[in-house]
């Protein structure tokens, strides 16, 4: 499943980047809280549908812009279908195709297919992809009762709640004026709060714990997990959702706030956290039979979240977070249970580390070769290799700040995931992809710390897969391309003839002293991991070498006498060429 769902965002990610250039000059959010530019267009029923009606009959219009090639534009018309039919009657629903190619017959069997009962049509007449789709499709423009734009949101949606959420505000008596949104709103729990008493005692505390002040977080409820009272999360099931429960506890110095937990959610994307007076200071994840923790306080009042979290994607085990023996500790008692608490082996960097011998380092460019376009492209920065064989092997090291429980090792080609206990503990293996075995021409290894994609790894089997990946990004007019590095020669290169492979880079590396003077005779090395070529600065403070692409290492090894420049200094060179500048102290 999450296989599927990273390869579907990889997908995204490229419509997103490739995505029209367009004529105006206004962009979609400029038009957020504004009017909604009205447009006509003949539904594939025949009808005719105009905004500027829509918005007198209902109290809401939601437009999508999509396409019939479009993935991620398929997987989200059940949910459009389910909210459709249950707010027809408030809001009008239309999806606008912006592929020219999809004639009104192929729109009308793909709708049939798909069992869509709201109206569709072409957006030829309405001409909306050009005001609103600028980052890619599925791209969803919602317009209020007042005829304004509240919400342009771009990607698919995982279920039916965050329409329901959207319409549900708007379509409501409280519904005055224009909100603009910057996202689906959550949907509002259907579940009512266990009384405070009840939830303390059952939690085995006798202290205050109350329900979370935050309106969209579900509540934890009265309950019992293998013969224990205890407290359980109600979000069972509610994609992107919040179960929340708060406890306020007066505290010494030295105090600690302990509790048991028992988990049952899916590994790394559903996560329960503790957090002491607005920080995060512990998450967990994935089955967790029961267990004990404690965390510090400090003197005076005290206020604990602690938090389940919900992603929107499948659901794992019981779903569910149980939560039991709540205790304020004091004295020994207090640094007893904050002793016991794992020690974990960090770094300075939080990183994964490739230990294959013999992998070859690409660098793959954009259109105008530059390594952050590639970066930008697929949205996380990947390192690209070719490895020798067919398993990875890869080590892991986490700074401080980075919860082991939180942080994750992902393989699409295997969907395996490995989180921070298991490659802290030595190195992990995994095999990849290639054409000849799964069809796919790459291994994406990706470490997160939570939701957010840190770097990592994008690993070729041999050349012939590199080049089928370079093809297939091409094949959506990208434009990119890659180079070997230290400039090996590439044996059966297929680089797109739009974006021709940088054969020749240049770079210039300026000296000026303190008072921005040219200062000429500087001598500066450009070196590979094999040779070192040194460059003398002319008369204009300029150091210029050319060569292949590459990410020279630069060193200055000499300054002119009566100038002063820290030499054990290394820098890099983009590896496309470019110009730097370095400050030598001339001495007063």
């Amino acid at each position: 499943m999450k296989k599927i769902f990273l390869t579907l965002l990889l997908a995204l990610s490229l419509l997103l980047s490739f995505a029209m250039a367009q004529e105006t000059q206004l962009t979609p959010q400029d038009y957020l809280g504004k009017p909604m530019p009205d447009f006509t267009v003949t539904t594939i029923d025949g009808e005719s549908f105009t905004l500027s009606e829509a918005v007198k009959s209902h109290k809401a219009v939601m437009v999508n812009l999509w396409a019939t090639w479009c993935g991620p534009c398929e997987s989200e018309f059940p949910f459009i279908e389910e909210a459709y039919k249950a707010y027809s009657e408030d809001v009008a629903v239309i999806a606008l195709s912006v592929e020219p190619e999809d004639s009104d017959e192929l729109l009308r069997q793909y709708a049939q297919a798909h069992g869509m009962s709201f109206p569709v049509a072409s957006d030829r007449e309405a001409g909306l992809n050009d005001i609103f789709v600028d980052q890619g499709i599925p791209t969803t423009v919602i317009v209020d009762r007042f005829g304004n734009v509240v919400l342009i949101e771009v990607g698919s949606q995982p279920s039916a709640d965050p329409f329901m959420a959207m319409f549900e505000k708007l379509t409501g008596d409280g519904y005055t004026e224009t909100q603009v949104f910057d996202g689906f709103p959550r949907a509002l729990p259907t579940i009512e709060a266990s009384a405070e008493g009840t939830l303390a005692a059952a939690a085995g505390m006798k202290f205050y714990v109350a329900s979370s002040t935050d309106e969209y977080a579900w509540p934890f409820l009265a309950g019992e997990k293998d013969g224990r009272e205890c407290i359980v999360s109600s979000n069972k099931g509610k994609d992107d959702s919040i179960s929340e429960v708060r406890v306020i506890a007066n505290a010494k110095a030295g105090d600690a706030f302990a509790f048991r937990a028992c988990l049952s959610t899916e590994e790394g994307f559903d996560r329960f956290s503790v957090h002491v007076n607005g920080q995060r200071v512990k998450g967990f994840s994935g089955e967790m039979d029961w267990f004990d923790y404690a965390v510090s306080l400090a003197e005076g009042k005290n206020e604990i979240l602690l938090r389940y979290e919900k992603d929107a994607m499948e659901g794992w085990g019981d779903d569910a977070v149980y939560l039991a023996g709540f205790d304020l500790l004091s004295g020994e008692e207090a640094a007893k249970a904050l002793a016991a608490l794992p020690v974990y082996p960090y770094g300075e960097e939080t990183r994964v580390s490739l230990l294959n011998e013999g992998a070859q380092r690409l660098w793959f460019y954009g259109p105008s070769g530059t390594e952050e376009e590639i970066t930008s492209l697929i949205g996380v920065p990947f390192e690209y290799y070719i490895i020798d064989g067919l398993n990875a092997k890869l080590s892991a090291q986490l700074q401080e700040s980075c919860d082991p429980e939180y942080a994750f090792v992902y393989s699409n080609a295997t969907d395996e995931m490995w989180n921070g206990y298991d490659f802290l503990d030595g190195p992990i293996e995994t095999v990849i992809d290639s054409i000849d075995t799964t069809g796919y021409s790459y291994t994406f290894l990706t470490l997160y710390n939570g939701d957010e994609a840190l770097g990592g790894y994008c690993l070729f089997k041999d050349e012939a897969n590199a080049n089928a990946f370079e093809e297939e990004m091409n094949s959506y007019g990208l434009g990119v391309h890659y180079v070997y590095d230290g400039g090996k020669e590439r044996g059966s290169s297929t680089v797109a003839e739009t974006a021709p492979a940088i054969e020749i880079a240049a770079w210039a590396v300026r000296f000026v002293d303190q008072n921005g003077a040219p200062v000429p005779g500087c001598i500066v090395n450009f070196c590979t991991d094999e040779a070192c070529v040194p460059v003398v600065a002319n008369e204009n403070g300029y150091a210029t070498f050319e060569g292949k692409p590459y990410p020279y290492h630069l060193q200055v090894i000499k300054v002119p006498k009566g100038y002063q420049f820290d030499t054990a200094q290394e820098f890099t060179a983009e590896p496309t060429g470019g110009e730097m500048q370095f400050v030598v102290t001339k001495a007063e």
